[in-house]
């Protein structure tokens, strides 16, 4: 039994050791990586609760300018 605690108090020391900055930004990016690629996430967008969505634009576009596009 006591040879279980030691190794268990090891495990520990072990953990306190690693840096909790380098915790911290491990698990943000397991988090926004799952945010990003889950299907099921909530989308919350500032521009979606404000106001409705834009109609659909059809037609050809051609570019006028290197910025500036119209559609036909």
């Amino acid at each position: 039994m006591a040879q279980a605690d030691r190794r268990q108090a090891a495990g520990a020391r072990q953990l306190a050791r690693i840096p909790k900055r380098l915790i911290f930004v491990a698990v943000a990016a397991m988090a926004a990586f799952v945010m990003q690629h889950s299907d099921r996430a909530p989308k919350i967008h500032l521009s979606s609760q404000i106001s409705p969505s834009p109609g659909l634009i059809a037609g050809v576009a051609s570019v006028i300018d290197g910025d500036t596009i119209e559609i036909h």
